[in-house]
């Protein structure tokens, strides 16, 4: 019996034991799942205390920005003001004075518009049928073979031509903005080419109409990189002379093309020879090597700065000279070049068309209006936009005139008045 009471009491003791030692447990692991909670609950409390440190430091940030630029723009804002209110008092002044002459005329250029819209939507689609680029190539080589090549085996027609050669070149190296050295200069081209029409020979005139052309060329490429105004008397004198002397245009425009075939939105890849002759490069006759493409751009850039003028001119209501290459070709063109793939622009498209646009852009909107403005809105932006990933420098100066343009309304640079 004892010994059956000894171990009961033993069995008791051990139950205790464990009983107790269970509760130990329990409280450690209570004790355990407390803390790590209340770490969990400090945790989170930083947490949520950084991320509104953060929201306030943003917020504060984001206050900042929105007062700076509010100040910029209120700034903005009134320079845009006073800017707008010295010009509209200045257009105002020249409104009383155009007022009377605007009202007769407005029914007339929107007849005229309208006509001009659907006239350059027919010849759009005609021209897309037909290669240009190949059209006036041919011109270039039936004046070589039809032209040249029978003068320089006559030696009286020679003699004809070398006359005509000193009279027509010096006068394109007198050209100024002086509206009376501009007429004076028309006045002595126009001798020289009625003196070969009427007293030598069709060959003399065709050859003095050539060497007039690649001449007007010469100069375009030379003297207006710097200083790109300095087309609009080239430019003047170019639009007179094919009015007066129509069969100039097709010589004119076919030199134009060669050396700078973008003015027909003409373009193709210049990885190979055929492919750099055909986008008006030019190559060294010492080293035989192609030029630089910065070069190459300037000089395109300075023919389409003249071949812009040439379709802007226009001639007053009284004359009966007629404008033989007017503004719808330069519809023609911008549309060309925005409608071009990505893939195949290059600095040069840029720069052709930021030269176009400093001195054809205001007259182009003048004749398109709205249409005119949504387009040229593209070529500043989405046009450039397309190419910023190759950081072409014409495409920025493009896009920098269409920023001034938004800013300051002046679309082109000054024009100098038509003789």
């Amino acid at each position: 019996m004892r010994a059956e009471k000894a171990r009961l009491e033993l069995e008791d003791k051990q139950a205790e034991e464990k009983r107790l030692e269970l509760e130990r447990l329990n409280s450690e692991r209570e004790k355990r799942n407390k803390e790590e909670w209340e770490r969990r609950e400090r945790e989170q409390r930083k947490k949520e205390e950084k991320e509104l440190r953060e929201r306030e430091e943003q917020e504060r940030q984001r206050v900042e920005k929105e007062n700076r630029e509010k100040e910029k723009f209120e700034k903005e804002q009134k320079e845009r003001d006073q800017r707008e209110r010295v010009q509209k008092e200045k257009e105002r002044i020249e409104l009383e004075k155009l007022r009377e002459q605007q009202q007769r005329q407005q029914q007339q250029r929107e007849q005229a518009e309208q006509e001009l819209r659907e006239k350059i939507k027919a010849q759009a689609e005609q021209r897309m049928k037909k290669n240009e680029q190949n059209y006036y190539s041919r011109v270039i080589q039936t004046i070589k073979t039809d032209i040249l090549s029978p003068i320089e085996n006559d030696t009286t027609l020679k003699s004809y031509c070398s006359k005509a050669r000193r009279n027509i070149k010096p006068r394109l190296g007198q050209v100024t903005n002086s509206k009376t050295q501009i007429q004076w200069i028309i006045g002595q081209l126009t001798n020289t080419l009625t003196d070969a029409q009427n007293q030598q020979s069709e060959l003399v005139y065709k050859w003095s109409l050539n060497f007039l052309a690649k001449s007007i060329v010469h100069q375009a490429e030379t003297e207006t990189i710097v200083k790109p105004e300095s087309a609009y008397p080239l430019g003047t004198i170019a639009v007179y002379m094919m009015a007066k002397h129509p069969l100039l245009r097709e010589f004119l425009l076919a030199r134009i093309v060669k050396k700078c075939p973008y003015v027909i939105g003409y373009t193709c890849p210049t990885d190979t020879e055929e492919g750099r002759k055909r986008m008006g490069y030019k190559r060294s006759a010492e080293t035989g090597s192609w030029e630089e493409d910065a070069a190459y751009s300037e000089r395109i850039g300075g023919i389409a700065s003249v071949w812009s003028v040439m379709t802007q001119m226009s001639f007053g209501p009284t004359s009966q000279l007629v404008q033989r290459y007017p503004i719808h070709h330069a519809w023609t063109f911008l549309s060309r070049m925005l409608n071009l793939p990505s893939e195949s622009l290059t600095n040069a498209h840029f720069t052709v068309v930021a030269n176009w646009w400093d001195l054809g852009a205001r007259r182009f909107q003048e004749a398109y209006g709205d249409q005119a403005t949504k387009m040229l809105n593209l070529a500043c932006n989405e046009w450039t936009s397309s190419v910023a990933d190759k950081k072409f420098p014409a495409a920025a100066r493009l896009r920098i005139l269409g920023e001034q343009w938004k800013q300051t309304g002046v679309l082109s640079i000054e024009q100098p008045s038509e003789p």
